[in-house]
């Protein structure tokens, strides 16, 4: 009465359980307002980029640059350390293939840990 090639670790993970998310994503058209202090915030652009970033009101800043996938797809992930719960990250973008900024900055909120 009992599946025999269903391994212990995946019922556990996918039926018992649901994972926890360990990225939350950020992408221009899917633009997340929140993320938990206890995982990685990635920020996805499909050009190269700096994001231009702070996470105490602009008080001090920090720039990252964006990796290579080799897909398509640059990435940028902030610090997790960085992630303070209750503080706002803030960010820009600039654009390293036509030099220049977004022109607007996007925020996302850190929660508590999920």
């Amino acid at each position: 009465g009992r599946v025999v090639d269903l391994p212990p670790q995946t019922t556990a993970r996918y039926v018992e359980g649901t994972p926890a998310m360990s990225h939350t994503v950020w992408r221009i058209d899917r633009q997340t307002s929140e993320v938990p202090a206890n995982g990685t915030f990635r920020i996805e652009t499909l050009a190269p980029c700096v994001v231009h970033w702070t996470n105490d009101n602009w008080c001090t800043t920090h720039d990252t640059g964006a990796v290579d996938t080799t897909v398509g797809v640059w990435c940028v992930d902030l610090p997790s350390e960085a992630l303070i719960e209750g503080a706002d990250v803030r960010f820009t973008l600039f654009w390293s293939s036509s030099q220049r900024w977004e022109g607007r900055d996007y925020t996302a909120t850190v929660t508590a840990p999920t």
